[in-house]
């Protein structure tokens, strides 16, 4: 079974429902989302609203990118983390 991701650069619009609604369609994995104004708990709770695997967030990559993922939290670990970014 392949890993799907989803990235997208929102350019700072408020998409969360949209978001929601592609990850669904395309049974992603993993919603990276880059340039996302919209708040944390509400790209969750839209991502939530539409499945039976619940998202959260994992280790934080970056500052400017989101990231969601459904898959189990044993399953999810950095395998390289640069303190300089």
């Amino acid at each position: 079974m392949l890993t799907r991701f989803l990235f997208w650069n929102l350019r700072r619009l408020p998409l969360a429902g949209v978001v929601a609604t592609l990850v669904s369609e395309l049974d992603a994995d993993f919603a990276i989302l880059a340039e996302c104004n919209s708040d944390r708990d509400e790209i969750l709770s839209a991502l939530n609203a539409r499945r039976a695997e619940k998202f959260w967030v994992p280790h934080p990559l970056s500052e400017r990118l989101q990231t969601f993922t459904r898959l189990p939290r044993a399953d999810v670990a950095p395998s390289f983390d640069d303190s300089n970014g």
